[in-house]
């Protein structure tokens, strides 16, 4: 259920400008799984896709999908040791920490 529920947001959302609020209470979804279950976040399907729609919300001028994702990308950071992250998945953020750079 939480990655059709992923799916369904990250396609439905086109440009997050449009849609700021569906993103402050996407973002503030993962962020509450975070913190109560990180393992359905961490081990999901949808993770890499999660990082790549955070990546693209970055810099929304909307306060609350500001935060929101700031506080999903912290959470991600916090609860991730270097021995779980993948070469895939250190690909994705080491794209996700320079793509504004």
């Amino acid at each position: 259920m939480f990655d059709f529920m992923c799916e369904k947001t990250y396609n439905y959302v086109t440009n997050p400008n449009e849609h700021q609020e569906l993103v402050e209470e996407f973002f503030g979804m993962l962020t509450r799984y975070m913190r109560y279950k990180p393992s359905a976040v961490i081990d999901s399907t949808s993770l890499l896709i999660n990082l790549k729609f955070a990546a693209l919300t970055i810099g929304m001028e909307h306060f609350g999908a500001a935060k929101t994702t700031y506080s999903f990308i912290e959470m991600i950071f916090k609860c991730c040791s270097p021995k779980k992250i993948d070469k895939h998945f250190a690909d994705v953020i080491i794209v996700f920490l320079f793509r504004n750079h």
